[in-house]
C-alpha cells in the first residue's frame, strides 16, 4: 500500500507530512489478493489519529459509490473517487482519492490503513489483514496540521506580512507607508499552514480573511485563489498613524498561528500637495525670451521630491491637425525638482525653457502635475483641458483694442427667438439683444473692461463688464443676460475676435420722449495695459416709445341685424354689437407683447377685455332704452409710465337704440273697408299705407306679402295665389314719425275662369324689419294680416242644375224614331247675364252631331226650359251632351241604344207571346240602370264628358 499527495512538488509515494486541509487530493493505492473461492466485495481505507477516526470504503461492484462512517471528516471528488482493477490471478488493485476536512484536530501522527473485505461464505464475510502507513512523527513533523499562517511578501527592500496596493497600482513600502484619505486600496494576503514546508494554501471559502483598522473590522473575504486573498477597503477619514491588522479565521477547525504577525503600521496622509502660486502671469502676452518658472507648493506631512511641468509650445508641439490648441498627446513633460524648502510644509519647485523659436502671436501653455508619496495628486495645478492651465501667454506686444463704427446689431426676442431689427424701435414690453463685435490682437485675456452707454447725449456708462461680470448703472434698464463669447465656437483666452452680447429690457421712463430723433450708443474698451478705445456706434442708432394707442384704422364694428353707416349705428335693444381692433406702439406700430386692457362703453354699458397679440374683440349689449348713445373705446389700467395716445373722438360712434317695431297705422288706398273687384286684381292693385316708426326705416328691408283665397265650400278659403309686393317710400324722410309707403300688386298668373262666381278674399301682411333690426308687425296684436279685403262676386252664373236634362225616350229606340230633349236652365248668379250653349248628339263609334245652339238671357235667379228634337239616324249607342261657351260639358244624358226596326219588333213580339219575357226585359233594364249609376253616368254641370266612358258600354249587346 502507498499513500501519495497529488501535488506538483511531491512525487508518487514521497512523504508529504503534515496532512493539511488544502485543495490537494490524498491518493491511497493498495494491492490485494484472495483465494479462488473468495469473492472480493469492498476495499476499505481507515484514517485515524488519537483524536479522530473515519473509515471509507468502495464497492467493487459499483466503485463510483463511496461510503463513510463520518462524512464531516472526509471529502472525496465528484469523479474518480475510487478505481478498482481486477486481475486474473485472484488479485486486484484499488485507488481511493479523498481530502481531510478542516474539522480534524492537530495530531502528531495520522495512521492510514487499507484492507479488503471478501465474501467467503460466512454470514459476515472476512476482512484481510490491514496494511498501515504512518504520516508524521513525534520527533520531526506533525501528521495533521490545521492552523493557518500569513506568508510574508517582499515590498521593495523589505518583507511585509501582507501587501497594500494603492489606487494607482503602486505598493506601500515600510519606509514610506503613506495612504491618502478616502483612497480605495487592496490588501494582498498570502496564506499557508503552520509547519508546512510545501507552502500549501487553504481551500477557497475555508478561511475568513479580515482587515482590522484600529481594532475595527472594515472589510473581509473568503475568496482564496492560488493561496492569495484580496481584500478591498477604503482608507478611513483620519490623519496620522493607523494600526492595520489582517486576521485569519479557519471556518471548519483550526486557528491562526501568531495573530500578531499580521500587524502593520500605516500613515494616513489626507493632505494634497497644493500649488500656491507661480511667478508667471496666468495669462497675457510676453516678448520672446528664455523662461524660468518657480512654483510654490505646500503639503503635509512631507513635500513631494519633485513635480512635473507639462509644457506646450505652439511652434514646437502643435501637430496635425495644427489647431493652435494643445491636444492630449502634444504635451512635453519637464521635471520640477524641489529646489528650496521654505519650511517643513512649503517648498519651491522650478523649471526652465526657451521660447526664442516662437513667432509673434504663437501660444505657450503650462500646467503642473504630480503627487506626494501617499499618491495625493497636486491641487490647483491645472490640467490638460483647454483653458485649465496654470499659465499661458502669447508672444507679442501691446496693441489697441478695435471696434468698428458700423458695429452693433439690435435684435428683439420674439417667441424665444431673436429677430434682427433693421430700424430699431424699443418698447417697454420686449426684450432686446445687442450684439457688438470686438477685436484685440492679444486676445480675450488682454481685455479688462467694457462700458456701454445707450444714450450718447447723456454721456453715462449704462452697462459695464469686467472680470467679475456685468453691472447696470441705470435703474430704468433691466439686464437679463450679459456674455462675452467668440463669434463661433468657445471663447479661448487668446481669441482675438469677441462678441459682446447684452439682453435687456427698458422701463417706460427710459423710453419716454425718444420717438423723435435717433439715439446713438457709445462703447469703450480698455485692455490690460490701460489702452482705451472709444467708439460711437452709428449703425446701432435706435428710437423708442412708451406711448400706445388703439389703431383707429383697424377698428371694425359689426352686428347681426341693424345698420352701420359711417359713424352712425342703428340697433335694437338687447342685441350685441361687436368691435374688433388692434393696439400698437407709437413709432414702430408694433402690437404690444403683453396683454393690455381695452375698455368699450355704450352709454352706461362698459366692458374691459385683454388684448392678445395686440388684437382685441369686445361684445357690448344695447340697453333696454330708446335713445342715441355714444360708443367709444380707450385703454385703461396701463403700467406706470405707459401713456395712452388714443384719440377717443376717432374711436367714437353714435348708436341709436330702437326697441320699437314698425307697425302700419293707416290704410290710405284702398281703404280697409273697401270691396275689391276681380278687375282690380287683374289690372294691378296699388296699395298705399302709412307706418309708425320711431327709428329709421329702409324700404328695401320691408315688403308686403299677399294671399288670395276663394271660399265656395270652405269659409277659411282655398289658396289661389301667394306672393310678395316690393315697397317704396313716397317721401324722403327716413327717421321717426309716420312713413308713407306704396306698393303695386300684380298677380303672377291669371285668375281661374270661375273665380268671379265664388266668394273671394285678399289678405295682405306687413313683413321685414327696420334698420335697427326690429321685426315688422302687421298690426298692434302682432298676429294676422295688416288688411283683409273682400272680392266682389255678384256676377251671372247660368247653368243646368242637377237633373236638368231629360229625354222623351230612353233605353232602346228604333233608328229615326223622334226623341225630344228637354233642357232646364237657371241663373244661379246674383246678376243678370247671358250665355250660349251647344247641344250635341254623340255616338260611341262615330263623329258627334251638333243639334242646336241656344242663346239665353236670364235675370238673377230666373229659370227657363228649352226643347230640342232629334232622331238617331244610324244604329249605335248615343248620348246627348251640352257644352257652354268655354266648351266645357255642363250636362250629359244616359246612353240611348238605337236599333233597326226588325230588332225592336222581335222584342215586342216576345213580350206578347209570353209574359215572362216582359219580366226579363224589365230586370235587364233595372240591372242596366244600376250599372250606369255605379259608373257615374249622371255628371255635375261642367263635369267630365260621357265620351270618356263610352268604351265601357261596348260589351253590352241586346237581342
Amino acid at each position: 500500500m502507498t499513500v501519495s499527495l497529488e501535488h506538483p512538488q511531491i512525487s508518487e509515494g514521497d512523504s508529504f507530512a503534515p496532512i493539511v486541509p488544502s485543495e490537494h487530493w490524498i491518493k491511497v493505492t493498495s494491492s490485494h489478493s484472495h483465494s479462488a473461492d473468495e469473492t472480493p466485495t469492498r476495499v476499505h481505507v481507515r484514517i485515524g489519529t488519537n483524536l479522530n477516526l473515519v473509515e471509507i470504503w468502495c464497492q467493487i461492484s459499483n466503485p463510483e459509490v463511496l461510503v463513510s462512517t463520518d462524512p464531516s471528516l472526509v471529502i472525496w471528488p465528484e469523479t474518480e473517487a475510487c478505481a478498482v482493477t481486477m486481475f486474473s490471478d485472484n488479485s486486484l488493485r484499488s485507488i481511493i482519492r479523498f481530502q481531510l476536512n478542516g474539522s480534524w484536530q492537530d495530531a502528531e501522527q495520522v495512521n492510514i490503513s487499507s484492507f479488503l473485505h471478501v465474501d467467503d461464505g460466512t454470514p459476515n464475510g472476512a476482512d484481510s489483514t490491514p496494511r498501515t502507513t504512518v504520516i508524521g512523527s513525534s520527533n520531526s513533523v506533525q501528521g495533521y496540521e490545521g492552523d493557518v499562517v500569513l506568508l510574508p511578501q517582499p515590498s521593495g527592500p523589505s518583507m511585509m506580512p501582507w501587501l497594500v496596493e494603492r489606487e494607482d497600482g503602486s505598493f506601500v513600502q515600510l519606509s514610506q507607508a503613506y495612504l491618502r484619505t478616502g483612497e480605495v486600496v487592496k490588501s494582498l494576503v498570502t496564506i499557508g499552514f503552520e509547519n508546512d514546508t510545501f507552502i500549501r494554501s487553504p481551500r477557497n471559502h475555508s478561511v475568513k480573511v479580515s482587515v482590522i483598522i484600529d481594532g475595527e473590522e472594515i472589510a473581509n473575504t473568503t475568496e482564496i485563489s492560488n493561496g492569495q486573498a484580496i481584500v478591498e477597503w477604503v482608507v478611513p477619514p483620519r490623519l496620522g498613524l493607523i494600526q492595520a491588522q489582517v486576521l485569519l479565521e479557519p471556518l471548519y477547525g483550526g486557528s491562526m498561528h501568531d495573530p500578531d504577525s499580521g500587524r502593520l503600521a500605516l500613515i494616513v496622509d489626507g493632505s494634497r500637495p497644493t500649488l500656491i502660486d507661480c511667478d508667471i502671469p496666468a495669462a497675457g502676452h510676453l516678448p520672446r525670451d528664455t523662461r524660468s518658472v518657480r512654483c510654490e507648493v505646500a503639503d503635509l506631512p512631507v513635500l513631494p521630491d519633485s513635480l512635473s511641468l507639462n509644457l506646450w509650445r505652439e511652434w514646437k508641439d502643435d501637430r496635425a491637425p495644427f489647431n493652435s490648441e494643445p491636444d492630449a498627446d502634444e504635451w512635453e513633460v519637464l521635471t520640477m525638482p524641489l529646489a528650496f524648502v521654505e519650511n517643513s510644509t512649503v517648498g519651491n519647485y522650478t523649471a526652465d525653457w526657451s521660447d526664442l523659436g516662437g513667432d509673434i502671436g504663437e501660444l505657450v501653455f503650462g500646467y503642473v502635475s504630480g503627487s506626494d508619496i501617499a499618491g495625493n495628486q497636486v491641487r490647483n495645478g491645472g490640467s490638460a483641458d483647454f483653458g485649465d492651465h496654470v499659465f499661458s501667454y502669447k508672444i507679442g506686444g501691446d496693441l489697441d483694442p478695435e471696434v468698428d463704427a458700423d458695429a452693433g446689431v439690435w435684435s428683439v426676442v420674439s417667441s424665444g427667438t431673436p429677430v434682427t431689427l433693421t430700424d430699431p424701435w424699443m418698447h417697454p414690453d420686449r426684450r432686446y439683444i445687442f450684439n457688438i463685435e470686438l477685436r484685440d490682437q492679444n486676445g480675450f485675456v488682454d481685455l479688462r473692461n467694457l462700458t456701454l452707454g445707450l444714450d450718447d447725449d447723456a454721456g453715462t456708462s449704462d452697462i459695464e463688464w469686467d472680470k467679475d461680470g456685468c453691472h447696470v448703472n441705470r435703474a430704468s434698464i433691466t439686464l437679463h443676460n450679459c456674455t462675452l463669447t467668440a463669434p463661433t465656437g468657445g471663447l479661448s483666452v487668446y481669441a482675438t475676435d469677441m462678441l459682446f452680447t447684452l439682453e435687456m429690457s427698458f422701463s417706460p421712463s427710459f423710453l419716454a420722449d425718444r420717438a423723435g430723433s435717433y439715439t446713438y450708443p457709445v462703447i469703450s474698451v480698455r485692455d490690460a495695459s490701460g489702452r482705451v478705445t472709444t467708439q460711437e456706434l452709428d449703425a446701432a442708432a435706435w428710437r423708442g416709445s412708451s406711448e400706445v394707442s388703439i389703431n383707429s384704422d383697424s377698428l371694425l364694428i359689426e352686428q347681426i341685424g341693424g345698420l352701420i353707416e359711417g359713424d352712425e349705428i342703428w340697433m335694437r335693444s338687447g342685441r350685441t354689437i361687436t368691435a374688433q381692433g388692434s393696439v400698437h406702439w407709437l413709432g414702430s406700430e408694433l402690437p404690444p407683447v403683453e396683454p393690455l386692457q381695452v375698455r368699450g362703453t355704450l352709454g352706461n354699458v362698459e366692458k374691459i377685455v385683454l388684448t392678445e397679440g395686440g388684437v382685441f374683440m369686445i361684445n357690448l349689449t344695447a340697453p333696454d332704452v330708446d335713445a342715441m348713445l355714444p360708443l367709444q373705446f380707450d385703454l385703461v389700467n396701463l403700467s406706470e409710465g405707459v401713456e395712452d395716445l388714443t384719440v377717443v373722438e376717432q374711436m367714437r360712434s353714435w348708436v341709436t337704440v330702437d326697441g320699437t317695431s314698425p307697425i302700419p297705422t293707416e290704410m290710405v288706398s284702398p281703404r280697409s273697408s273697401a270691396i275689391l273687384t276681380p278687375e282690380d286684381l287683374v289690372e294691378g292693385l296699388r296699395i298705399a299705407f302709412e307706418v309708425a316708426e320711431e327709428g329709421r326705416m329702409d324700404p328695401q328691408l320691408i315688403k308686403l306679402r299677399y294671399q288670395l283665397f276663394t271660399m265656395r265650400d270652405d269659409p277659411v278659403g282655398a289658396l289661389v295665389e301667394e306672393g310678395e309686393i316690393q315697397l317704396a317710400a313716397t317721401t324722403s324722410a327716413r327717421v321717426g314719425g309716420s312713413l308713407p309707403l306704396v306698393g303695386l300688386l300684380n298677380l303672377e298668373k291669371d285668375l281661374p275662369p270661375n273665380f268671379r262666381k265664388d266668394p273671394a278674399r285678399l289678405d295682405v301682411y306687413f313683413e321685414g324689419r327696420d334698420v335697427a333690426g326690429n321685426s315688422a308687425a302687421s298690426n298692434e296684436a302682432g298676429r294676422g294680416p295688416m288688411v283683409s279685403w273682400t272680392i266682389q262676386h255678384d256676377v251671372p252664373d247660368i247653368d243646368i242644375p242637377l237633373g236638368g236634362l231629360d229625354l222623351s225616350r230612353s233605353g232602346v229606340v228604333a233608328v229615326l224614331d223622334p226623341v225630344t230633349i228637354v233642357l232646364n236652365f237657371k241663373n244661379v248668379g246674383l246678376a243678370s247675364g247671358q250665355e250660349t250653349f251647344r247641344v250635341v248628339a254623340s255616338r260611341q263609334e262615330g263623329d258627334p252631331v251638333d243639334l242646336e245652339g241656344l242663346y239665353l238671357e236670364l235675370a238673377a235667379g230666373e229659370s227657363v226650359q228649352k226643347q230640342v228634337s232629334w232622331s238617331p239616324d244610324v244604329v249605335g249607342t248615343w248620348s246627348i251632351i251640352v257644352f257652354d261657351e268655354q266648351d266645357e260639358i255642363v250636362a250629359q244624358s244616359m246612353p240611348i241604344f238605337a236599333e233597326d226596326t226588325s230588332s225592336v219588333r222581335e222584342i215586342s213580339a216576345l213580350s206578347e207571346v209570353h209574359p215572362a219575357y216582359s219580366v226579363v226585359i224589365v230586370i235587364q233594364w233595372v240591372l242596366l240602370a244600376v250599372i250606369l249609376i255605379a259608373i257615374g253616368y249622371v255628371r255635375m254641370p261642367k263635369g267630365p264628358s260621357w265620351s270618356d266612358e263610352e268604351e265601357d258600354f261596348e260589351e253590352y249587346e241586346y237581342s
